[in-house]
């Protein structure tokens, strides 16, 4: 069974010892506790979103035409209101060979291009969580523990530390798993210029100033 929103953030309150809400105080938002897990909740499971190529929290979109800017580029297009991470440009070449060379920038709420029309492969704000893979419902639990010890706890302690150990090594194994489920050969995996921008191969975020 899926868990709920609220259900996630009992598991997070369950792992540092708290008190569980239900679905109406969450919504509520007007103890203490709950509080903290509606200003937190969001915000925490957008930005694992944007941290790795989800395969659930995938789309696509053929993007409608904007105001071209005033110089560099030829064409701007407007991203889908669900954007949160830029995967590629589809060129429509089903050549292994002839790898995506798209060259593009995000700006605000568009995408500059040179080419036209302009297709996009993306990460949405996915916010129905029966459509989350259970392994980034595990890391959002962790996730968001981590950030309620400090905002209930008021100081830090043992359990922030406990909870990153846990942490890192269960987002690399679904980040693996993840990536695993895909047997696509050609330029939607290639390494171009695009790729190892908005791809992998960055730093891990969550590890900058852990505790």
């Amino acid at each position: 069974m899926a868990a709920s929103e609220v259900a996630i953030v009992n598991m997070s309150l369950n792992r540092i010892g708290a008190t569980t809400i239900t679905a109406a105080q969450l919504i509520a938002a007007t103890e203490t506790i709950p509080y903290y897990c509606s200003l937190h909740y969001a915000q925490t499971r957008d930005a694992l979103l944007r941290l790795h190529w989800w395969r659930f929290a995938g789309d696509r979109s053929n993007l409608t035409a904007a105001t071209a800017p005033a110089f560099q580029w030829t064409y701007a297009w407007t991203l889908p209101t669900d954007f949160l991470r830029m995967r590629y440009v589809w060129d429509d070449n089903n050549s292994a060979k002839e790898k995506s060379l798209y060259s593009y920038e995000l700006e605000g709420l568009e995408i500059f291009t040179n080419e036209t029309p302009c297709k996009i492969k993306y990460t949405k704000k996915e916010t129905t969580t029966t459509n989350f893979d259970p392994l980034f419902t595990e890391v959002l639990i962790l996730q968001l523990a981590k950030k309620l010890v400090y905002a209930i706890a008021g100081v830090k302690n043992t359990l922030a530390k406990e909870i990153n150990e846990e942490l890192y090594p269960l987002l690399r194994q679904a980040r693996t798993i993840d990536k695993q489920e895909q047997n696509t050969v050609g330029r939607n995996e290639a390494d171009t210029w695009n790729d190892a921008l908005y791809g992998g191969g960055m730093r891990d975020p969550l590890k900058l100033g852990s505790a």
